[in-house]
């Protein structure tokens, strides 16, 4: 069982470094058998086609503009999670 978790664990910290993510998003995912394969496809998938134009955008535009984009963003999630709860 010990090698097994030492296993996983080692596997898992390889795949968040090769992919830059938390490595608790794969562990606490993977032990409890909770994985949804295609939103894990489509977040890959849009994860590689528009990072290259985020990270455009962020050489291009302004420190003050990235963060009330980032702000604006923050606050159209939060209304749409409190819509959710209330209507």
């Amino acid at each position: 069982m010990t090698a097994s978790l030492l296993l996983l664990g080692v596997a898992v910290g390889l795949l968040a470094g090769l992919f830059g993510i938390g490595g608790g998003t794969l562990m606490v995912a993977g032990t409890t058998g909770i994985i949804y394969l295609p939103a894990v496809l489509l977040i890959s998938l849009a994860s590689v086609v528009f990072a290259p134009v985020g990270a455009r955008l962020s050489r291009q535009l302004p420190a003050h503009q990235l963060q009330r984009g980032y702000a604006l963003l923050l606050l159209i999630l939060c209304a749409a999670m409190l819509w959710s709860q209330f209507r």
